[in-house]
């Protein structure tokens, strides 16, 4: 796994803040990211990513600065439970992370069902592939993700998930039939299909569960007042359309109704 220090202090983009005059901040946080595309990746030695592009709008509406340190997952749970990184930033909720850390929610996301060619033919959705005791599934290695506990529970059970070092992989290996469904998000599963060309795969939006998005936070190292700074900053990106524009950059806006879904 990567581990790699990225200082992030640049202020390359061009997103349009809604916010007043930035207060003058003397604080610097540390920013725990995996290298997973589109969140976080490398493309011609240069890092992109919805992730970035949120750390520079925080930067932009709070004036503080914030280092963006790379790391693998089991990495970055340890050092979110020993406060050596303050904060991460789209991160979904899940009870591993709740263990280590605080959790602002910024906005809540439907998932989604990504289904094999031959799957979709047979109009199965979810309820129907988790019935089918000889379909394989597919997960980012070491979270619960966007599963429901009982049905992560089941596929284990049964042998019948198979987990990847990245969402990359993951989309690899659904082209090549090794595994023949992915849950997880809206706006990352949208984005993997238009670029690997994967037109008759199935995305279904299942809209009985929603799952909360945005930033852990270090139970230790993060003062009342950070919260408050950093939770008006989060919430006020979805609230004027900065965060549908980060994401738009990486999914079809189709999607993103479905991607983010007001707390309110």
């Amino acid at each position: 796994m990567f581990k790699i220090c990225v200082a992030f202090f640049v202020g390359i983009l061009t997103y349009t803040s809604s916010s007043s005059a930035v207060v003058k901040c003397e604080r610097a946080f540390r920013v725990g990211v995996i290298q997973n595309e589109p969140l976080y990746f490398l493309e011609q030695s240069e890092a992109r990513g919805s992730m970035l592009d949120t750390v520079e709008e925080l930067r932009k509406r709070t004036g503080c600065t914030f280092e963006v340190l790379e790391m693998s997952r089991p990495t970055l749970v340890e050092r979110m439970k020993n406060s050596s990184v303050d904060i991460t930033v789209l991160s979904i909720k899940t009870p591993t992370m709740d263990k280590v850390g605080h959790f602002i929610q910024m906005f809540r996301s439907y998932r989604a069902v990504t289904l094999s060619p031959d799957l979709q033919k047979k109009k199965y959705d979810l309820d129907k592939a988790l019935a089918d005791k000889s379909v394989i599934f597919g997960s980012f290695i070491g979270t619960q993700g966007y599963f429901l506990e009982q049905e992560l529970t089941q596929l284990r059970e049964q042998g019948r998930i198979r987990q990847f070092p990245d969402y990359a992989t993951v989309f690899q290996a659904l082209k090549r039939g090794q595994v023949k469904v992915f849950v997880g998000s809206v706006s990352i599963s949208d984005y993997f299909l238009q670029k690997y060309r994967m037109r008759d795969f199935g995305l279904q939006i299942d809209r009985k569960v929603l799952t909360g998005v945005g930033t852990y936070y270090s139970k230790k190292r993060i003062s009342d007042a950070d919260v408050k700074m950093l939770e008006t900053a989060l919430v006020g990106m979805v609230r004027d359309g900065t965060l549908a524009k980060i994401y738009a950059k990486y999914s079809s806006a189709l999607v993103i109704q479905n991607a983010i879904v007001p707390n309110d």
